[in-house]
């Protein structure tokens, strides 16, 4: 079961700016671990 993240770090804010930018709407599937820590994030988006 997927799950959504609802807060994002200022990176992955970074990075859904520049998606949007590109006018898609590709969604990056991201694993959260945390606060201070990277999220896991595939490089494989899913619509």
């Amino acid at each position: 079961m997927e799950t959504l993240i609802e807060h994002h770090s200022s990176e992955e804010k970074k990075v859904m700016m520049f998606l949007s930018d590109l006018g898609t709407d590709l969604m990056i599937e991201c694993e959260d671990n945390g606060p201070g820590i990277p999220a896991n994030c595939s490089d494989r988006p899913y619509l």
